[in-house]
């Protein structure tokens, strides 16, 4: 009876709502429905909103909702459809029997991701999105990744390389983060399986977003990649809480006018600390870096993108003929024939080895070029920073057979 008298009670309200609204009210049965046509969007789409397309003619979309007014939504179904919406009111427990009756009951990982009642209001995932870009931004993150969990979404920030565990969020707000996402990607909102490249999802005057995720055990994970305007991101040498010693042997290395440096150690990490030292003297030298992608952007440089057409050799020729002083550029780029043409300038050379040993051990080119190795690390969520100097007399003890571990070892 108390049943009964509740929906007699939310049937009433909703009659009262449609003569207000003008808006048809409509009580649903499954042989109103076209299946093909309540396919159209996602099915976490419809238990999240409460609505549900009923019919299709050529580009007019007939829509029963919960929330007839919720603009957002309507607009999204708009997007996703590509046709007008013509909204009718249904209550919200009939619009569930009937998604249930047509397409199933949800699993119960699709439970945990219906949105509670304090995070219904941010129901198309809008608000999180931008809260938690705005407080990764506050952060000086370059990076945001969402992780799922078994029971929780952990977040995490990429801050000048290093990874900081930041607060979880709850399995339920996170799917409206991702809609939201997907929807302004133009992804498809169906697909299960996928794995997507970078793609460009906002771009202010000082910065853009981009965004990759695929799918992991417990559901997608997500990376937004926060790009900032030239000159943003690269950080100060001096705010990495690196010791004085370990600073002045490095930046004594590219005082050389022409030589060879290794700079090895975790893409992130060793990036962000190249970036650094070379723009503490771009003042005085003229530095062409190449790559096919950049991490950082920066006006101190000569930022030189290559491309199929436009290959290693002739970004470094461009750099040469630009009269640069120092040349960086990926390991995999380099080539012993470039190096035969640059002898008068000073080349840096990124590399992935493990340590700064590992690098000399494994680097193939003539020791007399060498300068010296610069190994960038991360311990303890603090950057390190470890330079092995090949002065004259280390290389005299090489050429005569000796252990390039135990003249490590004298240094």
């Amino acid at each position: 009876m108390v049943e009964e008298l509740k929906a007699l009670t939310e049937d009433a309200l909703n009659c009262a709502l449609s003569h207000q609204l003008n808006i048809p009210y409509v009580t649903l049965t499954q042989e109103m429905i076209n299946i093909e046509t309540a396919s159209l969007l996602p099915y976490e789409m419809l238990i999240r909103h409460n609505l549900i397309p009923i019919m299709r003619f050529e580009k007019e979309l007939n829509v029963v909702m919960a929330d007839p007014l919720d603009a957002k939504v309507i607009e999204d179904i708009k997007q996703i459809s590509g046709c007008n919406v013509n909204v009718s009111l249904g209550s919200k427990s009939n619009i569930l029997e009937t998604i249930y009756a047509i397409f199933g009951p949800p699993s119960e990982k699709e439970v945990l991701e219906i949105p509670k009642a304090k995070e219904e209001e941010d129901k198309s995932g809008e608000k999180h999105l931008f809260y938690e870009i705005e407080k990764a931004l506050s952060a000086g993150a370059e990076e945001l990744h969402f992780e799922p969990k078994e029971e929780t979404v952990s977040v995490r920030y990429r801050v000048s390389g290093v990874l900081l565990a930041k607060e979880d969020l709850s399995p339920s707000i996170y799917a409206g983060l991702l809609f939201r996402i997907k929807m302004v990607c133009g992804l498809d909102l169906q697909a299960k399986t996928y794995q997507q490249g970078f793609a460009t999802i906002f771009q202010f005057p000082k910065v853009r977003f981009e965004v990759c995720l695929g799918p992991v055990l417990f559901g997608d994970t997500l990376l937004i990649r926060i790009i900032k305007k030239a000159d943003e991101g690269v950080k100060s040498l001096s705010g990495y809480g690196l010791s004085e010693n370990d600073l002045l042997a490095t930046k004594s290395l590219f005082e050389h006018p022409s030589g060879l440096i290794v700079i090895t150690g975790k893409a992130h990490p060793r990036k962000s600390l190249s970036y650094s030292i070379l723009s503490e003297i771009s003042a005085k030298r003229k530095i062409a870096v190449i790559a096919p992608t950049f991490l950082f952007k920066s006006s101190q440089f000569l930022q030189i993108q290559t491309t199929a057409a436009f290959t290693t050799k002739d970004a470094f020729r461009m750099a040469v003929c630009l009269c640069a002083d120092i040349i960086m550029l990926e390991e995999e780029m380099w080539e012993e024939e470039i190096f035969n043409e640059s002898i008068e300038r000073l080349i840096v050379i990124q590399a992935s080895y493990p340590s700064a040993v590992d690098a000399l051990y494994e680097f193939s080119y003539p020791i007399s070029a060498l300068l010296g190795v610069v190994e960038c690390g991360v311990k303890d969520e603090r950057f390190t920073l470890t330079s092995i100097v090949i002065d004259e007399e280390m290389k005299a003890k090489l050429r005569q057979g000796a252990e390039l571990s135990e003249v490590i070892k004298e240094e």
